[in-house]
């Protein structure tokens, strides 16, 4: 028995990074949602949770959220919002055989971060990698769940009436979560052959641009609410509620005028001479010394998602139609004391963190970081800012960052 109640496991999970929505509970075997015939008693948000796949919920709005409902289940959502991709068993279709099948025509799961679901069925988590993975049946039973996925977390009760619990010697604070091996990553490509076939996942809007966004509707007379609303376009003369304005996502369109788009298309109705800058990257920056570190080749940061506020305001603070191309000089600094990794490596561009080397990146460059630090006081590469574009309708892509490192070779 856990004495954790649903809303301390949110908050921790939250603290660590992952994105947590409340989720419906069921009481034998009915779900709160009331549907008679519901087809996931406990298992479907009690949220609308498609801004939850863009941006983790603050401590304020979880609290919100569990006092509203103590017995809500917890909820995960997987995918690059909470650097994490889950594989979910479920042994009553199957699961637990195909699992033997894969593992015995490939190579065993690793050990990692395991959960037992109330249903008998199992989760293992494993880290997110550099690119997008799609959610998707693997075979009967298996489930893959990576961008728009949704898992139930302990302490959450399921519709038999057990818990959901942490394996002992597999809980979080246990163990570290396992790279996502390579065979599954495959696999769930090979399913269609293409990595993108995934549901699609909307980027998140800073929380610099969700004021600026509030502060131009302001200009025209228009206070955002906190959800999606109609309003009165000051755009035309409108004589009912025409206009769509989505504050989360930036976005909004007239019915009446149909005049829409994001925050450039906004910022262009208040001020005509404002500049999209539609076609020029960000200039270079080409005034920094040179490296301490050899720019052989490109490695990609990873984390960089929970820091886009931080990439916004280094490109400029204003997205363009062909996003950043800003060529930087970042800073390579150990960190002894992550709870998460033991090895990891902080990226930093101009004093601000914008993510970390990926597990497997630190551990071969941990050494050669400490010794250029030894050698020179700082370990320094090149770096790039790439993508954050907007376009006319609004959709708006994800700022990304890579380095510069040294080649490997084998006697490092």
């Amino acid at each position: 028995m856990t004495s954790e109640t649903p809303a301390d496991a949110a908050l921790v999970l939250a603290a660590r990074g992952w994105s947590v929505v409340p989720v419906h509970n069921a009481v034998a075997g009915r779900c709160s949602c009331r549907r008679s015939r519901c087809p996931s008693p406990g298992k479907h948000p009690r949220v609308r949770w498609e801004r939850w796949m863009t941006r983790t919920a603050r401590p304020n709005e979880i609290e919100a959220w569990w006092e509203r409902w103590p017995e809500a289940n917890v909820g995960v959502i997987t995918g690059w919002v909470s650097a994490v991709v889950v594989v979910d068993i479920d042994p009553r279709h199957g699961g637990d055989a195909n699992l033997a099948a894969l593992e015995a025509e490939e190579r065993a799961l690793p050990q990692t971060v395991t959960s037992r679901s109330g249903g008998g069925g199992r989760h293992f988590y494993f880290a997110h990698p550099t690119h997008l993975v799609p959610s998707r049946p693997l075979a009967a039973g298996i489930d893959l769940k990576g961008e728009g996925g949704l898992v139930v977390v302990p302490p959450s009760r399921h519709a038999s009436g057990a818990r959901y619990r942490w394996l002992l010697g597999h809980g979080l604070h246990e163990r570290e979560l396992a790279a996502l091996p390579e065979w599954l990553d495959r696999l769930s490509v090979a399913l269609d052959g293409s990595r993108g076939a995934g549901p699609r996942v909307p980027i998140a809007r800073t929380a610099a641009e969700r004021t600026t966004f509030a502060d131009l509707w302001s200009e025209l007379g228009v206070d955002l609410q906190p959800e999606e609303f109609m309003a009165r376009c000051p755009l035309h003369d409108d004589h009912r509620p025409s206009l769509h304005i989505d504050p989360d996502g930036c976005r909004w369109f007239c019915f009446g005028c149909r005049r829409g788009g994001g925050i450039q298309a906004l910022r262009q109705m208040v001020d005509p001479e404002s500049d999209w800058s539609s076609d020029r990257p960000s200039a270079a920056d080409d005034s920094f010394e040179a490296p301490t570190l050899a720019p052989d080749v490109q490695v990609d940061v990873v984390g960089e998602s929970a820091h886009q506020d931080v990439l916004l305001a280094l490109t400029g603070g204003r997205r363009t139609w062909s996003g950043a191309h800003r060529k930087v000089r970042a800073r390579l600094e150990p960190v002894d004391d992550n709870p998460f990794d033991a090895r990891a490596v902080e990226v930093r561009i101009d004093d601000n963190l914008v993510g970390h080397l990926s597990r497997q990146a630190a551990r071969f460059y941990r050494p050669i970081i400490e010794e250029s630090i030894r050698r020179s006081g700082a370990a320094t590469c090149l770096a790039e800012i790439r993508g954050g574009w907007e376009r006319a309708q609004g959709d708006v892509g994800r700022f990304g960052v890579v380095v510069r490192l040294p080649r490997a070779t084998r006697d490092r």
